[in-house]
């Protein structure tokens, strides 16, 4: 930036940058590094992952003030080899406020801001809470607590452990045979015991028929 009286430009000095402010800032691309001199390189401001109109203040170091009025001119490098990373639909405006000079608000911002909050459209209330829930840092970290603090935790190693010897336990064990035949045998003795001398007379006749002596006899 160069200030130089009205109808004076050979007159035109530098105007050194104090400090800067930005809405929103990308990684790396910090806004001060729009006026630290370096007019070859790619660095700069720059505002990825955040689409949207953002906004920059800067202010002066020292006071500008010519008699009779000033001529303001900016310079915008914009050395990035994509075009698409480079400055589009932008406006300029100074003020002569004296002070610190804070980061100030998007003028659709702060126009619908002025309008009492009883006389509000929703559309414009939408408007202001879409401002509100991109451009506060505070808001940002809460959400991205919540999101973090609603993930579902990790399965428990021991519960998991614990669910499988369940899920074994509760499968019916097939019968074994040998147990199946003992059951029936011993069904088959309470039988027997209800009455002895059937039982007694059923083993005779059993004993009989197997014995040889008595099959050659017959």
């Amino acid at each position: 930036i160069t200030a130089a009286p009205i109808g004076q430009s050979d007159q035109a000095v530098p105007v050194k940058i104090a400090r800067g402010l930005a809405d929103f800032t990308q990684t790396g691309f910090a806004i001060e590094q729009t006026f630290d001199g370096k007019t070859d390189d790619q660095l700069g401001w720059a505002v990825a992952t955040r689409a949207g109109t953002h906004w920059a203040t800067f202010q002066a170091q020292d006071a500008i003030d010519f008699e009779g009025g000033t001529v303001l001119t900016f310079t915008i490098h914009q050395v990035h080899e994509a075009a698409a990373h480079r400055l589009a639909h932008f406006r300029l405006s100074v003020t002569t406020d004296a002070g610190e000079i804070p980061l100030s608000l998007p003028e659709e911002f702060a126009v619908l801001r002025s309008i009492p909050s009883d006389q509000r459209t929703p559309e414009a209330l939408v408007k202001l809470l879409d401002y509100w829930k991109a451009s506060d840092a505070k808001r940002a970290e809460l959400a991205t607590a919540v999101a973090t603090a609603n993930t579902p935790l990790a399965p428990d190693a021991e519960l998991v452990k614990l669910q499988e010897q369940i899920a074994v336990l509760e499968k019916e064990t097939p019968d074994d045979a040998k147990l199946l035949q003992m059951r029936l045998n011993a069904t088959a003795s309470t039988s027997q015991l209800a009455n002895r001398r059937l039982t007694l007379a059923q083993d005779l006749t059993w004993a009989l028929i197997n014995s040889p002596a008595f099959l050659f006899n017959h």
